[in-house]
């Protein structure tokens, strides 16, 4: 089994941010062709009636996400992320966020600092032994929202990643968090079936703390 935080803070890691390194209109390109909808018109679609005026990505990587964000929204922007590298080129795109090297498991904020909190394709790739701790972490950090994008599967399984096991999990996150917090809310959650690999789905939800 591979240990997680030295291949994502090694060369496992830089190869999976090269690959990955997107501007906003390939993202967007990314997201139409795989779930006829672009990740604008989600994002929008599920903060956009929100009054979110802070904002933390677990995983930020290059913050890419959070520079989408960034064209719908003046919030103060936070990010944490394993690789350090990833941290400094992020910083470049977005100097007026608080972005910082570490991990979900130990989040460097104070209880509440941001309105909401948010992971994308992250959580995947979290220990089931450690995916508590996230939860909880993120829980302890978020004022008021929880939201996410991840891979679903109805049932818990692992899945070989790039010839690696323990890397890579597939399960119902959403009812993760319920099971795990049971007085979120649940606002709103929509099944992403892929058009370009049939069978695959991802899952998009936001929680609210009650």
């Amino acid at each position: 089994m591979t240990d997680p935080a030295a291949a994502w803070t090694g060369e496992f890691g830089r190869s999976y941010t090269q690959r990955n390194t997107l501007t906003a209109e390939e993202l967007d390109a990314l997201c139409l062709a795989r779930y006829g909808s672009t990740r604008d018109a989600l994002n929008r679609e599920f903060l956009g009636d929100l009054d979110v005026r802070s904002i933390l990505e677990i995983g930020c990587n290059l913050g890419q996400q959070l520079r989408h964000l960034r064209r719908m929204t003046k919030a103060r922007l936070g990010g944490i992320d394993l690789q350090a590298a990833a941290v400094a080129t992020a910083k470049q795109s977005l100097p007026d966020a608080d972005l910082r090297v570490g991990a979900g498991t130990s989040l460097p904020f104070a209880d509440l600092s941001f309105d909401l909190v948010f992971t994308s394709a992250v959580l995947i790739h979290v220990p089931p032994t450690d995916l508590g701790h996230v939860m909880d972490e993120a829980y302890r950090v978020a004022k008021k929202w929880i939201w996410g994008l991840e891979y679903f599967s109805e049932k818990p399984v692992t899945v070989t990643y790039r010839g690696n096991t323990g890397l890579l999990w597939k399960r119902d996150f959403a009812q993760a968090w319920k099971d795990h917090f049971p007085r979120l809310r649940l606002v709103k959650e929509r099944r992403l079936p892929y058009l370009d690999e049939p069978g695959l789905t991802d899952t998009m939800y936001l929680f609210e703390k009650t």
